[in-house]
């Protein structure tokens, strides 16, 4: 709870900053809050703000979600509602009329970035968190109830967890119409209460709670009357007169359109492209055809171009030293992710033709079985454990599990269980760890440098070029999809603005 506090003052405290001196004296909550969900067990913390959704987490950290494919002018005017948390994800519920034709999806989302759970569209109901115990550890669940409406309503029952949702058998092998009708505590268990299109009432929950891993639904004893029909409702009253045009607003001055000329011009130099399209779309509708807007609009087109180019060029690098170390899947979703910043960038086809072939030699590299066991001594000699481990590999492929092979393979097991090796390991997973907390600030020099220390203090080690590879992911994801403001609290609402 007082994280919960904690998380709730830092969105007071934006609101206020944005109305100045006034502000102190504003009440509490801030005026157009509306939570949405509340995770404690990983301290997220979901709401809106004046229409806009947010999502701290920590006791300050806060960041507004985006949606992809939709505009933050919509979000405002959009409907919204918690569809739980399991793990890291949490999951909404989205209307608006400019998506998807108005009709409601089901969101997935991490930190601030939320995106469609699937192609279905339909009406969805949270039913409630449930948790699973799974050794040591509390995992949580949620389950949602979405009516498809491709198929006239019919019921799916979704049990999400931290990675997937999958449909629960009661209505994946029946053609079933149901509603909801609430949740509670019933008998000991939490349990979600559904109505049929016949009257009969279904309570679902966990067959043993905290241990099943899915919900089961029974009929109770309990069934309800058909729904009351809609009352007639009297035709409504004419409209009243329109209100009279307003006067037209006052020419626009030399000086506003190169002040936002100037801002336009300052957020291209800074990367943001997303202020600078949010400028962009402001400028050419509030001042249409000023000669300034097209080459501000080539200007920003080419800035975009040559980050795409500069990023599929440090991912081919990435590539590289990922083929260099013996890596070749790493290596191989590196040059994927380039193909996504760059289709048909031709620095990239000469890089995966590169790799090939170091590929097909380091496989020709050892002819023989005094070659192979003279490089597996070797790598053992020098402490290169994981190459050593990788060569014992391809060893047994080719010459099967001999007495040599596990005299080799037992003297790895030995090297890698003595004490300094076990020291250099956890020294790697300490600096691995600070890495990717640094990405999940999007601290991306702090995180490269703290796996440049792993690699000192483990050469080779897979944890390492699992960390790089989800370093370099994010790297690509920021810079798709780039921040329009830095800073841990919401920004204050717009000010008024002069026509």
């Amino acid at each position: 709870m007082a994280s919960y506090r904690a998380l709730f003052a830092a969105a007071v405290i934006a609101v206020g900053c944005g109305h100045g001196v006034a502000s102190h004296a504003q009440g509490y909550p801030p005026e157009g809050y509306a939570p949405l969900l509340f995770d404690s067990a990983d301290t997220k913390f979901v709401f809106r703000l004046n229409g806009m959704p947010w999502i701290c987490r920590g006791d300050t950290f806060c960041k507004p979600v985006k949606i992809d494919g939709v505009a933050d002018k919509d979000l405002a005017q959009a409907a919204i509602e918690p569809l739980g948390h399991a793990g890291p994800r949490y999951l909404l519920s989205y209307k608006q009329a400019n998506f998807e034709k108005g009709k409601e999806v089901v969101l997935s989302c991490t930190e601030e970035r939320c995106g469609k759970l699937d192609s279905t569209v339909g009406d969805a109901a949270w039913l409630g968190n449930f948790q699973v115990k799974q050794g040591d550890r509390t995992l949580n669940r949620t389950a949602i109830l979405r009516r498809l409406e491709a198929k006239a309503g019919r019921a799916q029952l979704l049990w999400c967890t931290e990675s997937d949702c999958s449909e629960l058998p009661i209505t994946r092998d029946g053609e079933l119409y149901l509603v909801h009708m609430g949740s509670g505590r019933h008998d000991g268990r939490t349990v979600a209460w559904l109505r049929d299109k016949a009257g009969a009432v279904l309570s679902c929950g966990q067959a043993e709670e905290g241990v099943s891993d899915q919900l089961t639904c029974d009929k109770s004893r309990i069934v309800l009357q058909d729904f009351p029909a809609a009352p007639t409702v009297a035709a409504a009253p004419p409209p009243p007169p329109a209100a009279p045009a307003p006067a037209p607003a006052p020419t626009a001055t030399d000086a506003e359109r190169a002040t936002l000329a100037a801002s336009i011009d300052r957020a291209i130099a800074a990367g943001d492209f997303a202020t600078a399209d949010r400028l962009m779309a402001d400028a050419t509708r509030r001042f249409a055809g000023y000669s300034a807007w097209p080459p501000l609009q080539q200007k920003l087109a080419k800035a975009r171009a040559d980050v795409r180019q500069a990023e599929a060029r440090r991912l081919i690098n990435e590539a590289r030293r990922f083929a260099r170390a013996g890596d070749f899947n790493h290596a191989e979703a590196m040059l994927q992710e380039a193909d996504k910043q760059m289709p048909g960038f031709a620095e990239t086809a000469q890089a995966r033709a590169e790799i090939a072939n170091l590929r097909t030699a380091q496989g020709q590299r050892y002819r023989d079985r005094q070659q192979f066991e003279a490089a597996i001594d070797q790598a053992l000699a020098a402490n290169r454990l994981f190459e050593a481990e990788r060569l014992l590999a391809d060893y047994a492929q080719r010459y099967g599990q001999d007495p040599d092979y596990r005299a080799r393979a037992s003297r790895l097991a030995e090297l890698r269980g003595a004490g300094p090796n076990q020291a250099r390991l956890t020294e790697a997973r300490t600096h691995i760890a600070s890495a990717r907390q640094a990405m999940a600030r999007n601290d991306f020099g702090e995180a490269d440098r703290h796996l440049d220390l792993a690699d000192k203090a483990a050469l080779g080690f897979p944890e390492i070029a699992q960390a790089r590879a989800d370093l370099a992911r994010r790297i690509a994801e920021v810079r798709r999809n780039p921040p329009t403001q830095t800073g841990n609290l919401p920004p204050p609402p717009p000010g008024p603005r002069s026509q």
